[in-house]
């Protein structure tokens, strides 16, 4: 599958400007540094970027966000008070998003050095990252895009949205579709 198919499967609700952020992992031999440099010129113009998050046993982990909505979440005071209890100073995204890569970057096997945190940047609400720390990943009231522990109605229609993106912006893409032409400005 080309990369701009796995983008528009796996990112369809930052690209519909729907979601802050995507977390995709993808083969080396799919993400390749070239391909991805082309997908970012072709978002730039939606306010879309994409950051390599991680390099590891031959794939790659990429983060597809929208910039401006990064940046309103970062700049919630709920949110940059939590993101500092893990080490959070500078909450621009520029910054923020180097410390959450050095964390991806000290990550080991163990599965407490994941930085859960990435919840925030993919902007999930607050009180679920927070629960599924606490809760380990178990005990969720609901699975879906992300474990909720909070507000399961809420959870149902955001997840509703996102399977609604990707069904509508993987028919556009089969039926021709650039993905610049799938990537809303915003």
């Amino acid at each position: 599958m080309p990369i701009e198919e796995c983008l528009v499967r796996y990112a369809a609700p930052t690209l519909a400007a729907c979601k802050v952020a995507n977390l995709i992992s993808l083969p080396c031999c799919i993400a390749k540094p070239k391909e991805l440099k082309q997908c970012q010129s072709c978002l730039s113009h939606s306010g879309i970027e994409i950051q390599l998050l991680q390099e590891r046993d031959g794939r790659r982990l990429i983060y597809v966000y929208r910039r401006s909505a990064l940046g309103k979440v970062l700049q919630e005071s709920e949110i940059q008070k939590f993101l500092s209890d893990f080490g959070y100073v500078d909450f621009s995204p520029e910054a923020a998003l180097a410390e959450l890569s050095r964390r991806f970057s000290e990550m080991t096997d163990a599965p407490a050095s994941f930085p859960h945190e990435i919840g925030i940047f993919l902007g999930y609400p607050l009180a679920d990252v927070r629960a599924f720390i606490v809760h380990r990943g178990k005990d969720a009231r609901l699975t879906g895009d992300w474990k909720v522990y909070d507000n399961e109605e809420e959870a149902l229609q955001t997840f509703s949205l996102y399977a609604s993106c990707r069904e509508k912006l993987s028919a556009l893409f089969r039926q021709g579709h650039s993905l610049s032409e799938l990537s809303v400005c915003g």
